[in-house]
């Protein structure tokens, strides 16, 4: 009974025109190819890497366009001894960016 209502579902989403927003358009590719630019610091290095990989899948035909990320890191110390050593921390770190295209106009930031 379940996978008949989410096939009648899937079958209603489809014939109202749904269509993911990053999927894929008429040359194939969501994105297109994406430049990154450097990001400074040993967290902004693990980002970029992270980055890159989910967006390697995007290489291929269209402009050209680019991503410039800002990252700001910030560690709260948690569950301090009474060395005032800490044992736990969390790590808030808060991405700006700006996405633009083959022009240098942003698309989106």
């Amino acid at each position: 009974m379940r996978a008949l209502m989410a096939a009648l579902a899937f079958l209603a989403l489809a014939g109202c025109g749904f269509k993911p927003m990053l999927a894929p358009g008429p040359s194939g590719v969501a994105i297109g190819p994406v430049s990154l630019a450097e990001i400074p610091g040993k967290s902004g290095h693990a980002f970029r890497t992270e980055l890159e990989r989910l967006l390697d899948a995007e290489r291929g035909q269209g402009p050209l366009r680019s991503l410039d990320v800002k990252l700001a890191e910030r560690v709260q110390l948690l569950g301090l001894r009474v060395d005032e050593s800490a044992t736990r921390a969390d790590l808030v770190l808060i991405a700006d960016y700006v996405f633009r295209d083959e022009n240098g106009k942003r698309l989106f930031s």
